[in-house]
């Protein structure tokens, strides 16, 4: 493909920083291969392997050329990617975070973010890299007002969110608050000891105001050393005073310090109980589901051995009562065969006779008469021979 070849091209150069030209087309066939529903592995590929600049300038691109659904797909592939999972400085990812806040994509921007807290979020602690990024990216650029964005739509519930990722973060926001205020703690004490360090410059007398005239020596009055040795009193108390200041600030400091680290394990603590309450619930839910499984299979081993006996009684039933039809047949069949001998008894003694009779009219008169009778009785018994 075209743009494979023009990325490829590019990467080629082996220059520290693309030009803008450059940049635009790199932009323009990550953006092209997208819409044409290319592989999106092999673009979050190719676009790690540029300036971060150029991740907030291709999702910048992608939300005006696709609809969102694709640049949710991008963005979920994004953070299920390898590429993700390996980086540490976060730059690329939080670049185009805040490209999709500019164009009020807040739903796809809180989607990178939420990914992002959740692999830097580690014991409760966040990672220096975000920490650090962030506020380059973020804070030092003004993007706090779209961050500000984001809250509000979770706040209205404009934008969806999991209650864990909610909370993540309340207390990455309420870190980077913390970090901001003891950076302007420092600034304040550092102007602080500027200001003591000249206060302690002016009152030092150089060494041409210590060279003093012999003459004005003996003029100074009994008045004048009384106020030398006041002076010398209030420059040792200034000094004290400066000396408590600066302990002060530097307790105020490490207060300051433990009150976040209390307050990170105090928010880290929260959320471990938090997580382990839905897994308790998850375990109760799933015992229960497996306690129903298990009373349901009961259930169906009583079913299938009543439903077993039932088969076993009805089969023997149709057993005993083919039997019996068998046996009723072959009584049937005996009887039939007694009222036939029965009924043709006198025939065959009246034959037995006549066979030692000679051949005349008479007996076939008389044997086709006996024939009529056993065809009648035959009938009779329920055979007919036509």
């Amino acid at each position: 493909m075209d743009e494979i070849k023009m990325l490829e091209d590019i990467l080629e150069k082996k220059t520290k920083e693309l030009s803008k030209k450059d940049r635009e087309d790199v932009v323009e066939a990550l953006s092209q291969l997208a819409i044409k529903n290319h592989d999106y592995d092999e673009i979050l590929r190719y676009l790690y392997k540029f300036h971060y600049s150029v991740s907030g300038d291709f999702f910048d691109k992608l939300s005006k050329v696709v609809v969102d659904e694709k640049v949710l797909n991008m963005v979920e592939a994004m953070i299920s990617s390898s590429q993700f999972k390996a980086d540490r400085t976060y730059y690329k990812e939080l670049s185009a975070m805040l490209a999709l806040a500019t164009k009020g994509k807040y739903q796809i921007s809180f989607s990178i973010l939420s990914g992002i807290l959740k692999k830097s979020d580690k014991g409760g602690f966040f990672a220096d890299g975000c920490l650090k990024n962030f506020k380059s990216l973020i804070v030092d650029k003004n993007g706090m007002q779209y961050i500000e964005k984001i809250y509000e739509g979770i706040e209205k519930r404009e934008i969806k969110y999991a209650e864990l990722d909610k909370m993540r973060l309340d207390r990455f926001l309420k870190t980077i608050e913390d970090q901001n205020n003891l950076n302007n703690n420092k600034a304040r004490k550092i102007q602080q000891n500027e200001i003591v360090e000249k206060e302690e410059n002016q009152h030092k007398k150089s060494p041409k105001e210590s060279i003093v005239d012999e003459n004005d020596i003996k003029k100074k009055d009994s008045l004048e050393e009384n106020t030398f040795f006041k002076v010398d009193d209030t420059e040792s108390a200034i000094k004290r005073i400066d000396k408590a200041q600066k302990e002060i600030l530097v307790k105020m400091q490490v207060l300051t310090e433990n009150r976040l680290c209390i307050e990170a394990l105090t928010a880290a603590l929260a959320q471990r109980d938090e997580e382990m309450l839905l897994m308790n619930r998850r375990i109760a839910e799933r015992e229960n589901k497996i306690l129903s499984l298990i009373n349901e299979d009961k259930e169906k081993e009583i079913e299938l051995t009543n439903q077993k006996q039932q088969i076993d009684d009805l089969t023997e039933r149709l057993r005993k009562s083919m039997q019996m039809d068998d046996i009723s047949k072959k009584q049937e069949i005996l009887t039939l065969k007694n009222d036939i001998s029965e009924a043709l008894k006198l025939d065959y003694e009246d034959f037995v006779k006549s066979k030692e009779k000679p051949y005349e009219e008479d007996l076939f008169e008389a044997y086709r008469s006996t024939l009529s009778r056993i065809f009648k009785l035959l009938k009779r018994f329920g055979i007919d021979c036509q």
